[in-house]
């Protein structure tokens, strides 16, 4: 019996992969439901089946590898092709949604405060006092109810147990924003925590062709170009806008427009380089300093080795601090010394473009080379002494 147990842990991280992956397709994220079935699945067949053994050193590392580099290339990628920005992270129907959800008060609104009170063992259950200026209307509330409109009523009695405050009516608040209030005439709605207003939809929705007609009677279609409500005549766009895909338009953009083509083959080539000389700056100075301190016979040999290990124990955003301090124009210690050598003008290292770039790869070094030490160390100290002894035998001086 007690044999099965070892199954137990597998069947429970199965059990919460898929349970996960129904949780996002549920709400339209197929592509993450699908990767979490993807991964449930495969781990339960790796550390379930003894044919499968040799998989599991390797499986984490791969499972870690499509998440942090692979999936991440792939979405890049992705929105490449679309017009995913600021102002158009939603889908069609989320930004319908969202646009059907403005509202705006007229000059005839009504804005009064109210309270909920509790009236039962469940805060499903619920008493609404309306304060109106010359006297407080109520009415009895079940947010379980398929019911959507109460009639307020003049108070009789009122209720012992104490108001939710703020914080528990938001809580409550996308239920409540259902409920329709009525009194005389008006039709009051939830407009704060504390307010109930007689508020107009900014937009409505044409069911039938998409369309939004705003209050004062101008209609916004929807643009799967580019992915706004857009009125015809004025060519006026409503935020937020929808993403849509937009082939290679972002690419064409790059190309046709100067004003971006400039600074974007900039950043391009500054990107390169970057790649370039923080790698190879790094490896060469690193590796240099492991073959000096490879010779057996130098003196303090674990001394240095041991300082030069230092920038990579200290964390990285304090080692970038400093340096900012220590290249400030006015006051840092690298321009005072400067000044010792006859130096005297104020190098501004973080403000001319050219500067500040070496200056990266300079802090970059310092920060990277005890990482190519330490690595090249390793590598030579790994050499089996014989095949320094055979090199001896053929001449070799080194």
């Amino acid at each position: 019996m007690f044999k099965n147990f070892k199954f137990l842990p597998m069947f429970s991280f199965l059990v919460l992969g898929l349970a996960v992956s129904l949780f996002f397709g549920y709400r339209g994220h197929y592509f993450i439901a699908t990767t979490f079935a993807l991964v449930s699945f495969i781990s339960a067949l790796i550390f379930g089946k003894k044919d499968a053994y040799a998989f599991r050193f390797l499986y984490p590392g791969l499972i870690t590898f499509l998440f942090f580099m692979v999936l991440p290339i792939v979405f890049t990628v992705y929105i490449g092709f679309t017009n995913l920005s600021t102002g158009h992270y939603l889908s069609q129907e989320q930004a319908t949604q969202a646009l059907l959800q403005e509202k705006r008060l007229t000059d005839d609104s009504i804005i009064v405060s109210y309270r909920l009170h509790p009236i039962g063992k469940s805060r499903r259950d619920l008493k609404i006092l309306v304060n109106f200026p010359d006297q407080t209307f109520t009415a009895k509330i079940n947010l379980d109810s398929s019911r959507k409109e109460y009639e307020l009523l003049p108070i009789e009695e009122y209720p012992k147990t104490s108001p939710l405050d703020r914080a528990q009516i938001y809580k409550l608040s996308n239920e409540l924003k259902d409920l329709t209030f009525i009194h005389s005439s008006s039709r009051l709605k939830y407009f704060r925590t504390t307010r109930l207003a007689s508020f107009e939809k900014t937009y409505s929705l044409d069911s039938s062709s998409g369309n939004l007609r705003r209050f004062d009677g101008k209609v916004f279609t929807p643009d799967l170009e580019k992915g706004n409500f857009v009125h015809s005549e004025s060519q006026e766009s409503l935020l937020p806008g929808f993403f849509v895909k937009v082939g290679l338009d972002n690419f064409l953009y790059l190309f046709k427009n100067q004003e971006v083509r400039g600074p974007f083959w900039d950043i391009v080539k500054w990107t390169f380089s970057w790649g370039f000389f923080s790698v190879m700056l790094t490896f060469l100075f690193g590796m240099t300093l492991a073959i000096i301190l490879n010779e057996k016979d130098m003196f303090a040999k674990k001394i240095y080795r041991t300082l030069f290990v230092i920038p990579y124990s200290i964390p990285f955003f304090i080692s970038v601090l400093i340096f900012r301090g220590m290249l400030n124009k006015d006051f840092g210690i690298i321009n005072e010394v400067l000044g010792v050598f006859g130096i005297t003008q104020n190098i501004a290292w973080l403000e001319v473009p050219i500067l500040a770039k070496i200056s990266c790869l300079l802090v970059n070094l310092w920060l990277g080379f005890p990482y190519m030490f330490l690595v090249t160390t390793g590598i030579l100290q790994s050499i089996p002494s014989s095949i320094y002894e055979a090199a001896r035998l053929d001449g070799s001086s080194t």
